[in-house]
């Protein structure tokens, strides 16, 4: 319950903060009406085995200043339908770059935070003053998974270049935890504010 609570939740948040960028680009969809199909869906879905909650996809007005319309949705659940029931993404795992999704997430990404910009979308000049703060936790946790992944990264090229045959037990560890790096150079480096600002950055953002 620990995770499926704070995962659906952050869900919720997500669909309704989607429709509001939906109305932003002149597409008006009702969030009660929005979120009520959604979870139904959830609902059914789970109901056949399917662990992973859908919810209003991210990126509405880069889709549609791409020139994307209702049926681009449509295909992409029919081809995502086709790709799962081939086990075709294992296929793609491996032919396809992981660059070239992360490149199209980077656009949406930007698109959408240009529109938090635009004057003519919003009434309030500070809701742009908003959104910039609210990006300061999404750095921290962006910072922490970078430096978190290269300390596993680090420590695991110190294990495989060890010798193991006199090795009993779990293989020993070579690199300071995350905690210990704060705490050695916290001062210079700023990780322990890093860190407490990555730790449920979302929500914090959103209510900041």
């Amino acid at each position: 319950m620990s995770i499926i609570i704070p995962l659906a939740l952050q869900n919720a948040v997500n669909d309704f903060v989607n429709v509001e960028a939906a109305g932003a680009v002149g597409d008006e969809y009702s969030p009660f009406h929005s979120m009520i199909l959604v979870g139904g869906t959830n609902i059914v879905t789970s109901l056949f085995g399917n662990p992973f909650p859908g919810c209003i996809f991210v990126g509405h007005a880069a889709y549609k200043s791409m020139g994307a319309r209702s049926g681009y949705s449509s295909l992409s659940g029919v081809l995502t339908l086709f790709a799962a029931l081939c086990n075709a993404g294992v296929l793609f795992l491996k032919y396809i770059p992981t660059e070239v999704a992360v490149g199209l997430l980077i656009w949406i990404g930007v698109v959408i935070t240009a529109l938090a910009f635009d004057e003519n979308l919003h009434s309030r000049k500070a809701h742009g003053l908003a959104v910039a703060v609210g990006l300061i936790p999404n750095l921290a946790g962006w910072a922490f998974n970078l430096i978190t992944d290269t300390i596993q990264a680090v420590d695991g090229l110190y294990a495989s270049l060890q010798p193991t045959h006199n090795i009993t037990g779990p293989v020993p560890t070579y690199c300071p935890s995350m905690q210990n790096l704060a705490d050695q150079f916290g001062s210079a480096l700023y990780l322990k504010g890093v860190v407490a600002l990555s730790q449920g950055f979302l929500f914090t953002s959103i209510i900041w």
